[in-house]
């Protein structure tokens, strides 16, 4: 008796029909049964129903209840192959979103024969934050076609993993002697979320303290927290961490009260300050100010101005930007001092001598003895009175003019020295 086989099966990326596949044997009398080995084969793997199968060395076996396969013969069989189910799991980093997208596809349990697919479209999950073995509602997710055939398999479900997203610190600091990069100095953190931040505690170290661009930290106690607008510690990590040492910048300052000088500022005239504790340099070359003004604060150009290695590292310093300033503010005394060797230097005597004033010349006038009166009647009182007035007027010509010549010539001596006390209060009033 003619019997036909048939049955079905998973896709599994083979065309073989296997006896266990054929689970259906039609034909057979009563309640006899009976049994199948060997396999055949169908015309392609795919997915498909009541697949003709190619007998091959499928073989009829004795059953049960009388079934003796003896008394049958097996005519035919059909197979048919049903998609496979495949679970698929998602994978990323924390983005802000509850959204599940194929591309973010880790693997799907089920595949065959080393056969890949992808997937399209985007699920959702309950909630944004980092967790593990988050359930996907499917959405719009699809199987694609990769190496293998994506109508052989169907999704049934699917997962996501939310892992920490990297973020990555950076900042920077003045030189300051030591290789500690404290959480204070890393003022940006990059990689987070929207308008979500972050903060920081801890601190790290770098190699070294010297000053240098992007030095990388070594985290140690570095730690996130949680930050505004939503921003979870817990959805972050530390990636990596760098800071930048600049220059410490130097101020120069220095007072001249000894002398006025002139408008440059010798190295040896100037303070350092601002270095860090223990650290020393040196200091090279001149500066520039405005004018020699004394009692003023001067700004301090730097010219040619310059640092070299101490027991500290010049490198670490720079003198660029600082708020560098000079003084000139000596005494009257040094004031004074410095006028009468200026004076010197050019030949001159601060103070000069007045001239003696001249002798007058004195002439000594003697009245002539009087005359004897002629013989005869004597001259009336009033008669005589021109000849005394003759006389006072020579005796008074030689002294009044010898009296105004004295008077002349002192005074033009006083006038000569006042003249160079002048002189000499107009040169301290310029200064």
């Amino acid at each position: 008796r003619a019997v036909i086989v048939g049955g079905s099966r998973l896709y599994n990326a083979t065309t073989t029909a296997a006896s266990s596949d054929l689970s259906t044997i039609t034909g057979t009398v009563g309640s006899e049964t009976l049994t199948l080995t060997g396999s055949g084969t169908i015309g392609n793997a795919n997915v498909g129903l009541n697949k003709s199968i190619a007998l091959g060395s499928i073989n009829l076996g004795d059953g049960s209840n009388g079934g003796l396969a003896s008394n049958y013969s097996l005519s035919s069989g059909t197979l048919t192959v049903n998609k496979r189910t495949l679970n698929a799991t998602l994978a990323r980093e924390y983005d802000g979103t509850t959204s599940g997208a194929g591309s973010s596809l880790a693997s799907l349990t089920g595949l065959q024969g080393g056969e890949t697919l992808s997937l399209t479209g985007s699920g959702t999950v309950q909630s944004k934050n980092v967790g593990d073995n988050k359930s996907v509602t499917l959405g719009s997710l699809t199987l694609a076609d990769g190496t293998g055939v994506a109508s052989n398999y169907s999704l049934s479900s699917a997962a996501m993993n939310v892992t920490q997203r990297s973020v990555i610190l950076s900042g920077s600091r003045i030189y300051n002697g030591t290789s500690t990069a404290a959480s204070s100095d890393l003022s940006t953190i990059t990689g987070t979320i929207g308008s979500e931040t972050l903060n920081l505690t801890g601190s790290g170290t770098l190699s070294n303290a010297n000053v240098d661009s992007n030095k990388s930290v070594r985290l140690e106690s570095i730690a996130l927290s949680d930050g505004s607008n939503g921003g979870l510690a817990s959805n972050y990590r530390v990636a990596s961490a760098s800071v930048s040492v600049t220059p410490r910048v130097l101020r120069l300052s220095g007072v001249r009260s000894k002398t006025r000088g002139s408008r440059v500022v010798a190295s040896n005239e100037l303070r350092l300050s601002n270095t860090i504790p223990g650290e020393r340099l040196i200091v090279n070359g001149s500066g520039l100010i405005p004018n020699t003004k004394h009692s003023v604060v001067h700004r301090l150009q730097l010219g040619s101005l310059s640092i070299a290695n101490g027991t500290g590292s010049a490198s670490n310093y720079t003198l660029s930007g600082g708020n560098h300033e000079f003084k000139i503010n000596f005494s009257r005394k040094n004031h004074v001092k410095e006028k009468m060797n200026a004076f010197k230097k050019l030949g001159k005597r601060l103070f000069v001598k007045a001239p003696a004033p001249p002798t007058p010349n004195v002439v000594a006038v003697v009245a002539a003895p009087r005359a004897a009166p002629a013989a005869g009647p004597r001259a009336s009182p009033s008669a005589a009175g021109p000849a005394p007035g003759g006389g006072g007027a020579t005796n008074s010509s030689g002294p009044a003019g010898g009296g105004d010549s004295a008077g002349a010539s002192p005074g033009g001596a006083s006038n000569d020295s006042s003249g160079e006390g002048s002189a000499q209060d107009e040169s301290e009033a310029d200064d």
